[in-house]
């Protein structure tokens, strides 16, 4: 790949690019494949195979494939990993903020039955829980971000709820239909105010969005991925002066079929990146 032409672009966006120090110069020769994690090691291999003459492949993640075929795939193309540094070890030498997670333990009445859907939805409407969320976000000191998976029965459900709960703060719910401008326009606000609630689907808000202020994240609909949990959480790991005391986030851990077994492997992921852990018991009723 050569490079034709530049030309300045004087429309206002917000991208972000490696280059090289002092000139700025965009990288060429090569190839950069960023952000995509949502792809099998299969599929970047498929991209890989047809820059078999580039010079050099440098290959950067925060969260390398789960199963080891899907790494071996990404190392056929990219080479072995040279260097593995914990969140633990950057927030150590100061390149990520400090962060804390506060996991809040659920033990509910009664037994919950059903397929993982049906269990998840009633979990999820259970009013003590619904109250544990509201509790939580009501008093916080700046702007919180909500995460969820389910457009109708989990984002829309816990705009409702807050919205007649919550007072002072206003409460956003940006999903897949949501216009790229409306998004933008909350992401900007965010930097502007402190009392914002943004509700919140995974697929829009696990990566690449840019709010260094933020740090305060809740997992209002916990899920397994190690690639989910760490790309969400790193939302809130941006330096800023609002983070003296370093980044927060609550994580809902439910002690019901299916989702118990789903929060023992968040904590996994947590030791094993040397994050602050913090266990809070709660018992309906």
């Amino acid at each position: 790949m050569k490079v034709k032409c530049i030309e300045k672009i004087n429309k206002p966006t917000n991208v972000y690019n490696l280059h090289v120090k002092n000139n700025n110069n965009y990288i060429a020769n090569n190839l950069v494949v960023s952000n995509c994690h949502g792809i099998r090691g299969l599929e970047l291999r498929e991209i890989l195979k047809h820059a078999t003459k580039a010079e050099y492949r440098l290959g950067f993640t925060g969260t390398m494939p789960t199963y080891r075929l899907e790494t071996l795939n990404v190392k056929s193309y990219l080479g072995p990993i040279l260097r593995t540094y914990s969140a633990g070890w950057l927030m150590e030498h100061g390149y990520i903020s400090k962060c804390n997670i506060n996991t809040f333990e659920l033990t509910y009445k009664h037994d919950y039955d059903g397929t993982y859907n049906e269990v998840k939805d009633d979990v999820f409407n259970n009013s003590f829980r619904m109250n544990i969320i509201k509790n939580t976000v009501q008093d916080l000191d700046s702007n919180v971000l909500l995460l969820v998976g389910k457009v109708e029965k989990e984002g829309k459900v816990l705009k409702e709820y807050l919205d007649s709960h919550i007072e002072g703060k206003e409460v956003i719910f940006l999903w897949g239909n949501t216009s790229v401008e409306d998004r933008e326009y909350w992401r900007k606000e965010c930097g502007l105010r402190t009392d914002i609630i943004i509700i919140a689907t995974y697929g829009i808000f696990q990566l690449g969005v840019n709010i260094p202020s933020l740090k305060y994240i809740v997992l209002a609909s916990p899920f397994k991925s190690k690639i989910r949990v760490l790309q969400s959480i790193g939302r809130a790991l941006r330096k800023h002066a609002n983070k003296s005391l370093g980044a927060t986030i609550f994580d809902i851990i439910d002690h019901v079929k299916y989702l118990e077994t789903h929060g023992d492997k968040r904590m996994r992921y947590y030791n094993s990146e040397g994050f602050d852990t913090t266990e809070y018991n709660l018992d309906e009723g």
